[in-house]
């Protein structure tokens, strides 16, 4: 019999709207388990991973973990392999097998809000793991002029980038705006030392401004963008639509995606 332990992982954790969204979910759809949020720290990750065989039926990953998580995992999905980054974990009768959500997701999100990438100029704030998942999602439905990966440590996961024929550059020595911007890094998070903006001259002339933080859903970064003019999309979709592919993974069931956003509507009113 699986586990009935659900839930994410990440460091910190505080700021997940998770365990709220699921557990509301869970309990009016009928299924018997509970969602949590471990904070775990990077040492403590490989003891986890094993421990999880026996007690969590799935969970999802967050920050720092994405990435190192996968060379404690049996088994990737092709998104997840091609990606290098797991942002989902599935137990299969204690073998664990690695999806990245992140893709599905951030695709139902562009679509819903008719973001489009052809013929655009398009910076990716960010060089970790959610960074990964959009720039594969771009280039899998769609043409940019051209995208460039603006990172604050470059030196960190170049290699990967560049053996895609993808720029990186220092967030220092920007100098072409891009007409797209995607920020996949934790700054403006709510609960998080990096709860702050980007810098205003990536922001100022950017025509569509996309921030993948969804906690708050209105972020410093986005505000700053549509004071000038620009427009600004939270990653609340993004969150809905991850989130609802978990639970079709984990439970092998279709989502009540009703349930999903009256959950994500309430956490949104109250800023859980």
């Amino acid at each position: 019999m699986l586990p009935s332990m659900v839930g994410v992982i990440g460091y910190p954790i505080t700021h997940s709207w998770s365990p709220a969204l699921f557990n509301y979910v869970l309990d009016r759809s009928g299924i018997e388990a509970l969602y949590i949020a471990v904070s775990l720290e990077p040492s403590a990750l490989s003891r986890f991973v094993q421990h999880s065989r026996q007690s969590f039926r799935g969970y999802n990953v967050t920050i720092p973990h994405k990435i190192s998580i996968l060379q404690h995992l049996d088994s990737l999905d092709e998104t997840a392999d091609f990606t290098g980054a797991v942002n989902l974990v599935v137990n299969e009768n204690g073998t664990l097998k690695g999806y990245n959500s992140d893709v599905p997701g951030f695709l139902k999100m562009v679509e819903a809000e008719n973001v489009d990438f052809n013929h655009k100029n398009v910076g990716i704030v960010g060089s970790g793991g959610v960074s990964r998942a959009v720039l594969h999602s771009i280039q899998s439905r769609f043409n940019p002029s051209s995208i460039a990966v603006i990172a604050r440590t470059p030196e960190k996961f170049a290699g990967f980038f560049k053996s895609l024929g993808i720029a990186v550059v220092p967030i220092n020595d920007i100098t072409e705006k891009p007409e797209i911007l995607i920020n996949c890094t934790p700054i403006g998070m709510a609960h998080h030392s990096e709860n702050g903006t980007l810098p205003e001259r990536l922001l100022i002339g950017a025509e569509t401004f996309v921030d993948l933080v969804y906690n708050p859903q209105t972020t410093r970064s986005m505000q700053v963008v549509r004071k000038n003019g620009g427009r600004a999309i939270s990653g609340a979709k993004m969150f809905l639509y991850q989130a609802e592919e978990s639970y079709r993974r984990i439970f092998g069931l279709p989502p009540p995606h009703n349930l999903f956003q009256k959950a994500l509507n309430l956490l949104a009113v109250n800023g859980d």
